[in-house]
């Protein structure tokens, strides 16, 4: 989403606030426009909706200076606007969102919750800090992070980029490609509806944490799942002929097809196991350093 310059703006409106008052704004909007959401605290929620407008409400807490509400063409831009010295003000803000179906959103906060659902724009970038993000009925691309909270995208969504520091990264659904990683959380990916889709590119990796992949990859896809302390499981939903490289220092290989796993060492930890399956040009690697893998069909 392009920065709004000063000079090309048009201050629509702003809603000064006093003692946990009442937001009730409404804007005429794009219907395939790009939104920036901005705020510290409270909640955010997002909800699309079959409008060219977009609708504020809520309340937000005393300190709370304003809400300012920009437009510069197809772009707008939402900020909750704090005192230069906040803290231990009274500074949250609960707001719901509502917003044509074909928008695209860029939302940050600090400590606050975000919610996205049924809005179908092509991009959705969400973050925030010590909180979850949940992204519900996605089509287009997301990017989703949190440092402490979780992270939830389900829909259709076509690339996903997900990562938390403490926290459980789980998306379903996606169609094209997944890229996340997490310090301590597990990470689970599921392919199109009920793992039957076949993504082009999986990269997932965690410190302390399981990762869990279903569905397939494209003839020439790639997947590869990283971690040091955890399991990593990968089923397929149908046979991916390719090139496996698997390997743990302590923990065990399971492979429903190709050889037996070997010793790394004659007398020390680790297994390997590496074999080429059929014909396909697919590239399969996962390393857990302790933890077990497991590689099987559906």
């Amino acid at each position: 989403m392009k920065r709004f310059i000063a000079s090309a703006v048009t201050l629509l409106g702003a809603a000064y606030c006093h003692a946990d008052e009442t937001v009730d704004i409404t804007k005429p909007a794009s219907a395939q426009g790009n939104i920036a959401i901005a705020m510290v605290s409270g909640t955010i929620e997002v909800t699309g909706w079959d409008r060219n407008e977009i609708q504020v409400t809520g309340t937000i807490g005393d300190d709370v200076e304003e809400i300012e509400f920009e437009q510069d063409g197809d772009d707008a831009q939402i900020r909750v606007r704090l005192p230069e010295r906040s803290r231990n003000c009274d500074c949250d803000a609960d707001l719901r969102f509502s917003v044509p179906r074909g928008s695209s959103l860029e939302i940050a906060a600090v400590a606050a919750p975000i919610t996205v659902k049924g809005v179908s724009g092509k991009r959705i970038k969400a973050e925030t800090v010590s909180a979850g993000v949940t992204i519900e009925d996605a089509q287009g691309d997301v990017d989703a992070t949190t440092v402490s909270g979780g992270v939830t995208v389900n829909g259709s969504p076509r690339d996903v980029e997900a990562g938390a520091v403490s926290g459980r990264v789980e998306v379903s659904g996606v169609q094209h490609s997944f890229d996340g990683e997490t310090i301590s959380g597990d990470i689970r990916i599921v392919a199109g509806q009920n793992g039957d889709g076949a993504l082009a590119e999986v990269r997932a990796e965690t410190i302390s944490g399981s990762i869990s992949y279903e569905g397939a990859l494209t003839a020439d896809g790639d997947l590869e799942a990283k971690t040091h302390n955890g399991r990593v499981t990968v089923t397929f939903s149908r046979d991916v002929p390719g090139k496996y490289e698997l390997e743990t220092f302590n923990g065990d290989i399971t492979c429903e097809f190709g050889p037996e796993p070997t010793r790394k060492h004659e007398f020390g930890p680790g297994k390997t196991l590496s074999f080429t399956h059929g014909n396909g040009d697919a590239d399969i690697a996962i390393d857990a350093f302790n933890g077990s893998i497991v590689v099987r069909n559906k």
